[in-house]
């Protein structure tokens, strides 16, 4: 029983399918979703790194969602990082994510890939300038000014 003041863990009542047991994936929440991509886990009893793009609606009742991507879709990593980017409007905030880097079976990333949110689209991007070295394990935050 949670007295008045305390704090405490609800599972939440959801459907769909989730992803399975995963580490070093990042979950990315705009304001109707969460976004679930990559990490590694196991899959048919064998270690496996995934490149899986997951929504999970957060309105009542939750629902997961195996999105079934098109575009350039990152190859399968993990401890990459993911942030939402501004839009034109603060009503578009959230409409693409960008990931960044990541491992793969000891090969690190320094490729960048945007997800636009609404049309399930992956797209790699060319960026100008000089990138940083390959990385893992890495933070990244949006500071808007």
């Amino acid at each position: 029983m949670v007295k008045s003041g305390e704090v405490a863990w609800v599972q939440p009542k959801d459907k769909g399918t989730r992803p399975g047991p995963r580490s070093g994936h990042t979950t990315t929440c705009t304001r109707e979703k969460a976004i679930i991509f990559g990490g590694c886990g196991v899959q048919e009893g064998r270690s496996a790194i995934f490149n899986e793009t997951y929504f999970l609606k957060l309105a009542e009742p939750m629902t997961w969602e195996l999105v079934d991507v098109m575009g350039d879709v990152p190859q399968p990593r993990w401890r990459h990082t993911a942030t939402l980017l501004p839009g034109p409007t603060p009503k578009d905030f959230g409409a693409n994510l960008l990931v960044f880097g990541g491992l793969n079976k000891g090969k690190r990333f320094n490729d960048t890939y945007v997800l636009d949110v609404d049309k399930k689209e992956w797209n790699i991007k060319e960026c100008n300038g000089t990138p940083p070295p390959p990385r893992s394990h890495h933070t990244a935050n949006l500071i808007q000014f």
